[in-house]
């Protein structure tokens, strides 16, 4: 019996190959067809191939254009409709568009004529979507008092060429609504947002973005102080908004409480950015503390503002004289990965913040947990024993600490091969959520993904089937809640013989439900606040400190000659006192420098 062709004939069934002449159907059938078998003669054949005929299919009915015959495959420059034509009315065909415009046959088949060359049917050719989502970057803030920008054009060029910020915060600019920002502002790589003095050709600040960013500006924040708000929309962080506040006078009590009212508009989930020119000279900032001024009660009222809005100032240096002047103020300082102030366009020194917008994740390692409920403490006991007669045999030669790191060996390697371990998960399962709450949810699931299905099909979903989902949703929520409750219950109605039992689950209830994972939250001191990891260490560790007594050597001349006191008897130690002392040992608590569990010494006592 021969073999199935693999391109049969819609009409005779034998194989169409590249050695007769054949078309093929782009419909819904997509079979081949002798061109003897539906009636075409050569030349009617050749006029398929030079034309776009259009030619009813004999099997499915389906309408086709007249490109999709074999004499294709054969392809030449003089019959290829997609090449280039040169100056003299000739298709040019390049090497790469040759190789392009050829079939594909099948090497399994040499005698299959493969795809049509040309197709009329439009081809779904599907992209693979990238999984990874779109990485923010680092953001560079510069804040930059102008002092007139127009005259300075130049020299601002320059320095935000130098620096390539992506978002420039001005001051002083000194523009007026006559002037456009394309005659200031010469890189057009940056979007421009101004609001200028209406009534005087000094002040006015602006910000310049990037114009790959998203930047909108927000009227409905500013106020009547010299502000300027937008908001910056980025894939993968927090809504930013910025601003640009410039203080003319060191006594402007009215512009601080504009400033007041323009921050307490804001959203507190939202990442805030706030710099300018403050004109705050008596605020030292690496203390911080307020010096020597001739308004020190508007330097604390700012203090005050910043504190109750969350915000923390970055910039330590001076940046005009011995001042800190120009100031960047951020509601989440741990974004901050560097801040530093290089020379600016006047006599104000410029102050640069790199904030990353997308800080890396913390992710909690993986824990290896002895489950000591499970432990072979017979085989333990046994293991224990032959060390213990070792370290007899070894009592004579070896020394201390040498008997030491036997004993303590002994019991790590007793750990590892008679207590069974288990890996924590990284996500903890709610404790509340019992198998038949899982199984319901399942059950949801299927149903819900079923009628999904049907609407994409754009059928009719059965009316128990919507009932059925709508019930089960009804039921895992009544059910969630009532186990939510006897769980809470459970915890703090916890009676047993273990005491601590009941005090693990609830901090452990209370740990789960924290929203809060930043780590320790920034301190403050009675000298300045601590933003750093070291410093928060540093002065943790300093109050820590001070829950020890620090004692002082007495001189020896006022020591008595002899001691008043009865000298103290020899210390017997005996077995059955260890072993008293080892089963007091409070399992729950946790090893000592060691690294030996309380557990395993009382079990093996």
């Amino acid at each position: 019996m021969g073999r199935k062709p693999k391109y049969p004939c819609g009409v005779c069934s034998r194989a169409v190959t590249t050695r007769t002449t054949g078309v093929q159907c782009e419909g819904t059938c997509l079979k081949w067809f002798h061109a003897e078998c539906i009636g075409l003669t050569s030349t009617e054949y050749v006029a398929f191939d030079s034309s776009s005929i259009v030619w009813i299919c004999n099997h499915c009915g389906a309408q086709n254009l007249a490109h999709s015959c074999l004499s294709s495959l054969q392809l030449s420059p003089d019959t290829n409709r997609f090449g280039v034509l040169d100056p003299d009315g000739q298709n040019v065909i390049s090497e790469e568009n040759s190789n392009s415009c050829r079939p594909t046959c099948d090497s399994s088949n040499p005698s299959s004529p493969g795809s049509p060359a040309y197709s009329s049917s439009p081809q779904n050719i599907k992209q693979r979507r990238s999984k990874h989502k779109p990485r923010p970057r680092v953001l560079r803030f510069l804040n930059v008092n102008c002092q007139s920008i127009r005259a300075k054009m130049q020299p601002f060029s320059i320095l935000v060429h130098q620096h390539n910020p992506d978002i420039v915060i001005g001051t002083e600019s000194w523009l007026s609504d006559g002037i456009n920002s394309n005659e200031v502002f010469l890189d057009e790589q940056y979007s421009i947002l101004r609001r200028d003095r209406s009534n005087d050709p000094h002040g006015g600040v602006f910000i310049a973005t990037k114009t790959d960013l998203i930047v909108t500006r927000e009227e409905e924040l500013e106020t009547d102080c010299e502000i300027l708000w937008c908001r910056i929309e980025m894939a993968g962080s927090k809504t930013l908004h910025v601003a640009a506040y410039y203080r003319p006078k060191e006594d402007d009590e009215v512009s601080l409480a504009e400033l007041q009212r323009s921050l307490s508009r804001l959203d507190r989930r939202h990442l805030v950015v706030l710099a300018g020119d403050f004109n705050l000279p008596g605020w030292k900032w690496d203390g911080p503390y307020v010096g020597p001024c001739a308004y020190p009660a508007l330097h604390h009222q700012f203090g005050e503002i910043i504190n109750d809005h969350g915000l923390t100032q970055l910039v330590k240096e001076p940046t005009r004289q011995a001042n800190t002047l120009d100031l960047i103020l951020i509601s989440n300082p741990t974004l901050v990965n560097s801040v530093k102030v290089v020379p600016g366009i006047s006599d104000h020194n410029c102050p640069v913040a790199d904030i990353d917008m997308s800080p890396p994740r913390r992710y909690q390692p993986k824990r290896k947990v002895p489950m000591y409920k499970k432990a072979d403490w017979e085989g333990f006991a046994e293991l224990m024993q032959h060390v213990a007669d070792y370290i007899c045999s070894k009592s004579s030669s070896a020394s201390v600490h040498d008997l030491w790191q036997l004993f303590k060996s002994g019991i790590e390697g007793g750990i590892q091969s008679f207590v069974p371990h288990k890996m924590l998960k990284q996500k903890q399962d709610l404790p509340w959520i019992t198998s038949g709450i899982r199984k319901l949810i399942y059950k949801r699931d299927r149903l819900h993904k079923q009628v999904t299905r049907l609407r994409k099909q754009n059928m009719l979903v059965p009316f128990p089937l919507e009932t059925e989902l709508q019930h089960l949703k009804r039921l895992i929520q009544a059910e969630s809640r009532k186990a939510y409750w006897s769980h809470l219950e459970s915890i703090f109605t916890a009676d047993g013989p273990n005491e601590y039992e009941g005090m693990k689950r609830f901090w452990k209830f209370v740990k789960n439900n924290r929203t809060d994972r930043c780590g320790i939250h920034t301190l403050k001191t009675d000298e300045h606040t601590i933003t750093s990891p070291q410093d928060k260490a540093e002065a943790l560790n300093k109050q820590f400190k001070m829950a020890f007594t620090n004692e002082t050597d007495v001189p020896a001349d006022l020591l008595p000659e002899t001691s008043p006191y009865d000298s103290m008897p020899d210390i017997h130690i005996s077995t059955e006192g260890i072993v008293k002392m080892l089963k007091k040992l409070k399992v729950r608590k946790a090893p000592g420098p060691d690294g030996i569990p309380a557990l395993v010494l009382r079990k093996l006592s």
